[in-house]
């Protein structure tokens, strides 16, 4: 199963455009409804929702169709022997997702998840990938761990 990071490509910014994005990840996960019904549409089932509203602070606008997200569970996934990296965390950093090969016998059956080895990351299955995509949400970034070739 082909995996790949899941990103935002805007900031949470009411100067950027008229609507906002379908996701920001910052201390809170925000999705849009559009992409909450996507991932339940490609059979995600470990997350939760929460209602929430984005509201511009300048002109009081407001988008009610966005929730909170938590995705539950980490799932340590990197194979280090194979991405050449340091298992000990103060040894490597932080992990880039080119620096590294994911284990996909731990890594297979969860359709969506963040890496354990570093939660900022949340990774997807390609069949998530494909509902995304289905729905236009084009604002979103996959990119494939490893090296690029």
């Amino acid at each position: 199963v082909l995996r790949g990071f899941l990103s935002a490509s805007t900031p949470l910014d009411p100067s950027v455009g008229d609507e906002p994005a379908s996701m920001y990840d910052g201390l809170v996960l925000l999705w849009s409804d559009e992409l909450l019904s996507a991932m339940r549409a490609a059979g995600v089932d470990n997350v939760e929702a929460y209602a929430a509203v984005l509201q511009d602070p300048r002109s009081g606008k407001q988008w009610p169709r966005y929730w909170a997200v938590n995705i539950v569970g980490l799932v340590a996934s990197v194979d280090f022997d194979a991405s050449g990296l340091a298992s000990d965390p103060d040894e490597r950093g932080d992990l880039d997702p080119e620096w590294f090969v994911l284990d996909q016998k731990r890594a297979d059956p969860f359709r969506l998840f963040r890496l354990a080895e570093s939660p900022d990351l949340i990774f997807v299955d390609e069949q998530v990938r494909r509902a995304i995509e289905s729905r236009g949400l084009s604002d979103l970034q996959f990119t494939r761990p490893g090296p690029s070739e």
